[in-house]
């Protein structure tokens, strides 16, 4: 198990490349599952903030599980009668890597 140590600076993303972008390294493992939950909003008008918990599997093509314990912290804009992200800070928390059975 590998824990998070000190205070790195959070990955943040901004703007649909750079999404894309994470979104397609996804594609080096054979099957990915993220449970996202805990997930509390503060609603302050047109605007909000939130916090919510992930534990992420990917499994590779030779069966190793590389688990990761990740905290969003996001910001949201209303825009019109929808909901936007207006910026995400991801902090990964610990990861571990085992084999499943």
């Amino acid at each position: 198990m590998v824990w998070r140590t000190g205070t790195p600076p959070p990955a943040v993303s901004r703007g649909h490349r750079q999404i894309t972008k994470v979104v397609g390294a996804l594609r080096q493992f054979a099957t990915t599952f993220h449970f996202v939950g805990n997930h509390l909003i503060d609603l302050a008008g047109d605007e909000a903030t939130g916090e919510a918990y992930c534990e992420a599997h990917h499994l590779t093509a030779d069966g190793v599980d590389h688990v990761m314990f990740i905290r969003y912290q996001d910001r949201y804009r209303r825009d019109g009668e929808q909901w936007r992200f207006a910026e995400r800070e991801t902090f990964v928390e610990w990861m571990e890597e085992h084999t499943p059975r």
